[in-house]
């Protein structure tokens, strides 16, 4: 079945087992959230539906969708999450986000913690996070054990991120990265548009291919 209310708040654990969380208003999990089901949370345009605490898949892996609305992840997002699709902005305040899939994010992303966000599957092949929008790090390190892609428009800067280290490929559509600290790049870079990447005190580094016709 599927839920449509206003609005939603749970203060303990939440076990959800349907495929559709529909609100007008916020949707607030205070507790843990295990999915039963690939789930698409769905709340209008500017509100927020909030993970309190951790996110996790039952005994099969699981999607987590937010379509609409933004997100906030104060909790661990780990343990039989497939995909993690969010639409609108994320706060991630959490320091830990694994997917067996991809991992997309259509608005701007805001770093509230040292965070490290791993798409990788089974087989321990690397998938993809994908930044849709701007990412404003806030002095946090932001480690990304997969591929990833920055952008998909020159203005998706990403800036104020203390450390940045990508495990897999990088393909580089906006014009600006700019960090305090290091920069890693360990798989092949591919640049998608002019870009300048700017660190304040430290290297960066390149640990293969260089790519693009910018």
């Amino acid at each position: 079945g599927t839920v449509e209310v206003a609005s939603l708040a749970v203060s303990g654990t939440s076990a959800i087992n349907t495929a559709t969380i529909t609100t007008t208003g916020t949707q607030t999990y205070g507790g843990d959230v295990i999915l039963g089901a690939d789930t698409t949370f769905t709340a209008d345009s500017g509100s927020l539906v909030r993970f309190g605490s951790t996110v996790t898949g039952d005994s099969s892996a699981r999607s987590l969708t937010v379509t609409t609305a933004n997100a906030q992840f104060d909790g661990a997002v780990s343990g039989n999450i497939s995909t993690v699709n969010i639409t609108g902005t994320s706060t991630i305040n959490t320091t830990t986000i694994t997917t067996t899939g991809d991992q997309t994010y259509g608005g701007d992303v805001t770093l509230g913690a040292d965070i490290t966000l791993t798409a990788k599957n089974a087989s321990n092949e690397l998938q993809t996070v994908t930044f849709n929008g701007m990412v404003a790090g806030n002095s946090k390190n932001l480690t990304i054990e997969g591929d990833a892609v920055f952008g998909n428009d020159e203005d998706d800067t990403v800036i104020g991120v203390n450390e940045l280290a990508v495990s897999g490929t990088s393909t580089i559509n906006t014009t600006t990265i700019t960090t305090t600290g290091a920069q890693t790049y360990d798989g092949d870079v591919i640049l998608g548009a002019n870009t300048t990447l700017t660190t304040t005190n430290s290297d960066i580094k390149f640990d293969s291919k260089l790519d693009g016709s910018h």
